[in-house]
């Protein structure tokens, strides 16, 4: 069994609009593979969306993204049903400049 209790992660990559899904790695595992993000609600500084899973293991739950000027941060909240256990992905990503700019 892997331990994600405090797994950290940093990355550097170019993220667009329609991307911020994306930046939650935890829907890589193999027990989230049949999941994705539907978007189902969005305002100037955010976007809510709903955690949709199609293997019949009742696994549930949503994301909500607060967007600024500067960064936007991210949550990703799980429930596996049948295992009674709650998880959750938290994501900061700071605006370093344009996409392509490469400059440090």
């Amino acid at each position: 069994d892997k331990n994600l209790s405090y797994a950290l992660r940093r990355e550097r990559r170019c993220v667009g609009p329609d991307d911020v899904s994306s930046l939650f790695w935890m829907l890589e595992d193999d027990s989230l593979r049949d999941c994705r993000l539907e978007k189902v609600g969005a305002t100037v500084g955010g976007a809510t969306y709903d955690l949709i899973c199609t293997g019949g293991h009742g696994r549930s739950g949503a994301a909500r993204w607060q967007f600024a000027e500067d960064r936007l941060r991210g949550e990703l909240n799980v429930t596996l049903r049948g295992k009674n256990t709650t998880l959750y992905q938290r994501v900061t990503a700071m605006r370093l400049g344009e996409c392509g700019d490469r400059s440090e």
